[in-house]
Formats: C-alpha cells, structure tokens, sequence
C-alpha cells in the first residue's frame, strides 16, 4: 500500500522545470550576433525538394502541385496546355481520372 502511495504522489508532483546548459546559452547568444535567418529582408518560405511533388485533395477538388524545376524541364511539356499555360484539371478533359484517347 505504501508503494502505491508513493508512485501516485510522484505521478502528481509537479515537474521539474527544463534547465537550460551553459552552452546552450553560449550558442544562443552566438547565433544572435550572428543575426538570425532571414533577418536580412528576405521573407521567402524555404522551397520544397524539387524530387517531390504535392497532391492536394480536398472539397474543392485535386490538384497536383509540381515544382518550377519541373515545368521549365522538358517534363513540363506534360503540365502545359497548347497556349503554354498550367493545365487544370476543368481545362483536361473535365477530371476524368483516365481519358481513352484514340
């Protein structure tokens, strides 16, 4: 009975708070010198792998979303319609999964 007491009152103590080291410290100050990144102006998300692409699925509709690597390689010709423009799912065919083509 006592152990339980015991392991119950451990379960409720609270915590002990996370302590920084001192060379966790050192380094933040060091990278604060240093400037942090993206401090310079530029607001630009970080770009996606250009290996990978993202289908989005959701109530509006499926999207394939490919990175500019892609369209301005000679894969890209795949993801253009005629008048040189991305191609939507409306503008192929009415998003049809698989279009018989003759």
């Amino acid at each position: 009975m006592l152990a339980q007491m015991d392991t119950i009152n451990k379960l409720l103590k609270k915590p002990a708070p996370k302590r920084r080291t001192r060379a966790e410290m050192i380094a933040a100050a060091a990278a604060a010198e240093a400037g942090t990144p993206g401090a310079d102006g530029e607001d630009e998300p970080p770009r996606a792998d250009p290996l990978y692409s993202r289908w989005i699925s959701n109530k509006a509709g499926s999207r394939l979303a490919v990175p500019d690597e892609w369209l301005e390689s000679p894969l890209g010709e795949m993801f253009r319609s005629t008048n040189g423009q991305p191609i939507s799912i409306a503008a192929s065919g009415g998003g049809k999964m698989v279009e018989e083509v003759a």
